[in-house]
């Protein structure tokens, strides 16, 4: 074992001195074979030497690891690299184990660089033969304790934007929502994950294209992901008490695979049954709500969940027949009744319910689908439009507006510029309710801060910053002044008290000093807060410089990379012209041969109706010789008859010459009278002649 780790060592020191050589002298071709061979000859055994260095931390070795990493990288970004060189350095960096925590990260880096400078390696991740190896090689990647090691990953996956890949790689993901079955906390941490995912535009393509065609996870049982999905949203609350929210996360996830599908312009009936999802928007708007149930918010949630699925089940015209059916107006009218009857929000301004703006949202996921079947049912339109005109409808519109949800705003939004004349006419009365709430809003949030600050003036930390100092310094001067003056009007105020004087100008006085007094109070009131919000923006202000200053730093290194980009680009233009010279040579060549095989094409396509006409020619005489051989399977049956036909008549032949012979006796006789006959018709016709003769004569 020790020399063999003694070889292993040499084999690294000489690569490593192969690779200085080749970063000194990178447009020297004749030290680009050298090391090709070197890291040939050190790829069966990278795994090796890596995993013994790491068990036994040798820091010389390690340090010679990682300078032989830090050449690799240089050796990418250098322009006009050999192809050979470039996969030598990928199979050799490909071949370390996903155990080796230290060297890991270095060598995702160096493919992530790959993957981003070369066609080569997305070419080599995109080939179907070491598709199934790569992926179990991702696949201990992510399962990974390094977190740089997973960042990398992902990031790596994603690069290679290969669709069949990507389902790989995410599919044990999305099995494990089968696979975890009977483990609900398990599968509320798989769909709150799927849910962030599919939140960024960039991967959401990625994990519901992987979730929708991921295949069963156990061979015994055809349960897909996705149907696990559907089956998690169609529990009820009640039933998962664990995770009451686990229906509802189901939903959404599915809602993102749906939308996808529909995107995709792919129908739902080829990866779900549509009975089953239209069946769970039933059971959804159909959730029984009681205002004292402990589970009020999932319970409405769900319902929310259930109205956002139908609307987006209605999209496709395929199923949107039964969506109508299962949720026909009157359905619609009792959700909406029941929001606006039972929903804290018609009530106060001031109520903070949980469930009161998930109810909110209700409504106006009611009304966005009204309003998009409109045009589909006469039902669902005359409903949205009486909805429209309930009074009890507008702080619901307050209540959207001043929501922080930008989709519910953009729905109110869009309710009111769309309705047909209901809401418009309404307008200046939600204007008045939304001051009224604003100022509401106002008084709330100034009673809240006198209480912060009278709490932060009990226990207020020193800032330590020279002009907020000076400024509350003033600040302060001036509100010892205002207590001095409050507690002097204080006493005589005592005094006008005790003396129960009925003078009217004492009282009119009184009157003066009680609202200067309150004067006073607010105008305190008013600098403790601009105080406060003055040494807040000061931090912030301090905050943003200190990322200023990093910043230009930044920006300072951004604009030597930059210079240096500009270096390769320039290098590069120059490349790119000689090679548009050759291109422009090869594409004449090409036309000229373009030509060329155009002529062979239209020989060829003659040859081909030549061919056709023979075709049709011989289909003909197929047809005549079928034709022909039923014919003679016809006479052949006939003669079959007729030979039967002539057996009997041999029979009778038989007895007609029997019957011919006694024939031939009476025809002897009957010739003999025939001869009489003729002779006498002879003489007759004689006789008849002379008559006619004698009686042309006279």
């Amino acid at each position: 074992m020790p020399n063999s780790e003694s070889s292993m060592n040499d084999m690294l020191l000489n690569a490593l001195s192969i690779a200085r050589q080749f970063c000194a002298n990178p447009f020297d071709r004749d030290l680009s074979y050298p090391f090709e061979a070197a890291l040939k000859d050190l790829t069966p055994s990278a795994n090796l030497w890596s995993r013994s260095i790491v068990n036994v931390h040798d820091v010389e070795n390690s340090g010679a690891i990682i300078e032989f990493f830090q050449y690799i990288s240089s050796v990418i970004q250098l322009p006009n690299i050999p192809a050979s060189l470039l996969a030598k350095i990928f199979h050799f960096i490909f071949e370390i184990d996903a155990e080796n925590g230290s060297v890991m990260p270095s060598c995702l880096g160096i493919l992530l660089n790959l993957c981003l400078n070369t066609p080569q390696a997305i070419s080599y991740l995109n080939s179907q033969g070491k598709l199934n190896n790569l992926r179990r090689k991702f696949v201990s990647l992510l399962a990974a304790d390094s977190m740089p090691t997973v960042i990398c990953t992902l990031a790596l996956i994603f690069e290679t934007r290969n669709g069949v890949f990507t389902n790989q790689s995410l599919s044990p993901i999305c099995e494990l929502l089968v696979t975890r079955s009977g483990q609900p906390e398990t599968l509320s941490k798989i769909l709150e994950l799927l849910l962030h995912c599919c939140k960024a535009d960039d991967v959401r393509e990625f994990f519901c294209d992987a979730l929708v065609n991921a295949g069963p996870a156990d061979s015994k049982r055809l349960t897909t992901p996705i149907i696990a999905v559907v089956e998690m949203a169609r529990l009820a609350p009640d039933l998962s008490p664990c995770c009451p929210d686990l229906p509802c996360k189901s939903i959404r996830v599915l809602h993102y695979a749906i939308s996808h599908l529909l995107e995709n312009k792919l129908r739902i009936s080829d990866y779900l049954s549509c009975e089953v999802v239209v069946q769970l928007v039933e059971d959804c708007l159909k959730t029984t709500l009681d205002t004292s149930h402990p589970l009020i918010f999932e319970k409405s949630e769900r319902v929310y969940e259930g109205m956002r699925l139908a609307i987006m089940l209605s999209y496709d015209s395929t199923v949107r027949t039964d969506v109508l059916e299962i949720v026909h107006p009157a359905l619609c009218s009792h959700i909406f009744q029941f929001q606006l009857s039972s929903n804290c929000c018609s009530l106060t301004s001031t109520s903070n319910a949980s469930w009161s703006f998930i109810g909110v949202k209700i409504v106006f996921e009611v009304l966005t689908f009204l309003d998009n079947q409109s045009a589909f049912s006469k039902p669902h339109s005359l409903l949205y439009d009486d909805l429209l005109k309930d009074q009890r409808l507008l702080p619901f519109f307050v209540c959207g507006l001043l929501s922080n949800d930008e989709c519910l705003i953009a729905n109110v939004l869009r309710l009111i510029t769309s309705a047909h004349g209901a809401i418009p006419s309404h307008i200046q009365h939600i204007a008045k309710l939304m001051s009224l709430w604003i100022q509401e809003l106002k008084g709330e949030k100034l009673q809240e801060n006198n209480r912060l600050n009278q709490n932060h003036d009990k226990s207020s930390p020193v800032v330590d910053l020279s002009a907020v100092t000076s400024e509350r310094n003033n600040i302060n001067i001036k509100n010892s002044v205002d207590e001095q003056q409050i507690k002097e009007l204080d006493a005589l105020l005592e005094k006008l008290k005790c003396s129960q004087t009925l003078d009217g100008r004492f009282s009119e006085i009184m009157n003066v000093y009680e609202m200067k007094i309150t004067a006073v109070e607010s105008e305190n009131r008013q600098l403790q807060t601009e105080l406060y919000s003055r040494i807040f923006n000061q931090q912030k202000n301090d905050c943003s410089f200190a990322r200023f200053i990093s910043f230009g730093e930044e920006a300072k290194k951004e604009a030597e990379t930059l210079r240096q980009v500009l270096r390769k680009a320039e290098q590069k233009n120059d490349q790119l012209s000689e090679e548009l010279k050759q291109k422009r040579s090869e594409i004449n060549e090409q036309q000229c041969r373009i030509e060329q095989l155009k002529k062979s094409l239209d020989e060829k396509l003659n040859l081909v109706e030549s061919l056709r006409n023979a075709e049709n020619a011989l289909r003909k005489q197929a047809e005549c010789l079928e034709a022909s051989l039923e014919s003679t399977l016809r006479l052949s049956a006939r003669l079959i008859e007729a030979k039967e036909d002539i057996k009997r008549m041999r029979s009778n032949i038989e007895k007609l010459k029997v019957d011919n012979a006694k024939q031939e006796e009476v025809n002897d006789q009957l010739v003999s009278k025939i001869a009489n006959l003729e002779e006498e018709l002879r003489k007759h016709s004689e006789i008849q002649e002379m008559i006619h003769k004698l009686t042309g004569r006279k």
